[in-house]
């Protein structure tokens, strides 16, 4: 069965213990509809007033939501009772820890992992969220905690607080570019590892590398770079950083962090970038995802 068509849980608010059964199409496509004046209040909320927590928590009451990691009897405390596992796992991600990026740039570099099945704005607009096919739904807090680690390998930092259990909620929300994906390659993670701090490298003598006759692969991604335009950098910045950072010379870090300060589409921002590279070239190189 596809994972749109599969059941999990959806609650009136998040006091609501038992819920009823709705499938992932009809509570992304459908019910959402339901609250979507709740949802444009919230948006509304001006972020600067010194009420806005305490008006985002009560707007939020208001709101549906829905189990993504299972269909649930029962989500009371002490009485949790599971029917069945879907096999997805949520990824939440804060607005704190993303203020600095492109929002639509970080929802194509999640998506393009082949895993995900949905990203999508998170209710109050400002966040987003990442549904995950996992392989093994029972292993779902140990899938949960290495995808953490290797997000932040990416120098993507998201909420470790929801995830991990099948009783974790997900509020409806509403975004006119998500991201569906119906047949995603669930996740099968072999080694369970955490992935150790990225070390950073001062490389400013940059000689011509030669990695093996890949100096043909070496150009065209470094080239990548060199044309890449706003709405596109997140994405190849990761992607070109991972690669290079399989092939095992050191000196391409340099290289690459070379054509991110000249390309004009990063003015200003460089050094977040060459950031980015500089993690996403060491989880190249540690392979963390096999």
């Amino acid at each position: 069965m596809k994972w749109l068509q599969k059941q999990v849980s959806l609650y009136t608010s998040h006091t609501d213990n038992t819920g009823r059964p709705a499938t992932f199409r009809d509570i992304l496509l459908c019910d959402f509809a339901e609250d979507l004046p709740v949802i444009i209040e919230l948006r509304k909320l001006d972020r600067n007033h010194p009420q806005y927590v305490p008006w985002k928590r009560d707007v939020k009451a208001l709101l549906q939501c829905y189990t993504p990691a299972g269909l649930l009897a029962s989500k009371a405390k002490g009485k949790l009772t599971e029917i069945e596992r879907s096999g997805m796992m949520q990824l939440d991600f804060d607005p704190e820890d993303i203020h600095e990026y492109d929002i639509e740039e970080l929802k194509q570099a999640v998506f393009s992992l082949p895993f995900v099945g949905f990203c999508g704005l998170s209710c109050s607009g400002d966040g987003f969220y990442a549904l995950v096919q996992i392989a093994e739904p029972d292993r779902l807090s140990e899938y949960a905690e290495h995808c953490f680690n290797v997000l932040k390998a990416y120098g993507i930092k998201p909420d470790t607080s929801k995830g991990k259990k099948v009783e974790n909620l997900r509020y409806l929300s509403y975004d006119s570019n998500m991201l569906i994906r119906e047949d995603p390659e669930p996740l099968h993670i072999t080694h369970f590892r955490g992935i150790p701090a990225p070390k950073k490298k001062h490389l400013n003598n940059v000689t011509k590398t030669i990695v093996n006759g890949k100096e043909g692969l070496i150009r065209n991604l470094l080239n990548e770079i060199k044309n890449t335009q706003v709405g596109q950098r997140w994405i190849n910045v990761q992607r070109v950083a991972f690669t290079l950072g399989g092939l095992g010379d050191p000196l391409l870090i340099s290289a690459l962090t070379t054509e991110i300060e000249a390309n004009p589409a990063f003015n200003g921002e460089e050094e977040k970038y060459c950031k980015c590279a500089d993690v996403c070239f060491e989880a190249g190189r540690l392979n963390p995802l096999k």
